[in-house]
């Protein structure tokens, strides 16, 4: 009972679970995203991880975001690469150009 509850507070209310999870990851900083032929690095304040592409299973895309899944069957993590993120006009081709060569589209 008390999960159903909590589900139907948190779609009801996503501005208000965003602030929290904003809030609970404030300490990191920001972190900068680069995307290249050896795979994704993400850069910030305390911390500096690199994920290969075969970290990566296959990829989507919105009109807002790319999202990088995992290779397990479920996909169940992710990585969202926000489009407002990108640099220049062309960033998104080059972006979407470069994901094409490496996980597949779904």
């Amino acid at each position: 009972m008390g999960l159903t509850v909590w589900a139907v507070a948190v779609f009801l209310s996503p501005g208000t679970s965003a602030g929290r999870m904003l809030e609970a990851n404030g300490h990191h900083g920001l972190i900068r995203i680069t995307v290249g032929s050896g795979g994704v690095r993400m850069v910030g304040e305390h911390s500096d991880l690199r994920m290969g592409w075969a970290d990566f299973g296959s990829y989507a895309e919105s009109g807002r975001v790319f999202v990088l899944r995992s290779p397990d069957r479920a996909g169940n993590c992710a990585l969202v690469l926000v489009k407002q993120g990108v640099r220049g006009e062309r960033g998104g081709e080059r972006l979407r150009a470069l994901l094409d060569r490496h996980p597949a589209r779904v």
